[in-house]
């Protein structure tokens, strides 16, 4: 059974999206964010915050990638019954 969400989809669909999101987080980790907490504010390019929500997104898109591409469980071996 083809899961909905990537029915009809190219099978390199996931992978390329993992390729992106992995990119994104190299560029978002690269911000060095967590120093800027130890800046003046009015020296950030970006607020540290911002940056980190944004990895924590990042990281949720690539478990969801991550778990599309996991294959379907089988049945149980004890059966539907147990």
């Amino acid at each position: 059974m083809v899961p909905l969400m990537t029915a009809g989809r190219d099978p390199g669909f996931l992978d390329g999206l993992e390729g992106d999101v992995r990119a994104e987080m190299a560029v978002a980790d690269a911000s060095a964010a967590l120093e800027l907490f130890a800046t003046p504010e009015s020296g950030w390019l970006v607020d540290p915050a911002e940056v980190q929500i944004e990895q924590t997104g990042l990281r949720s898109l690539l478990g969801a990638v991550r778990a599309l591409e996991a294959p379907e469980p089988g049945p149980s071996a004890a059966g539907p019954d147990a």
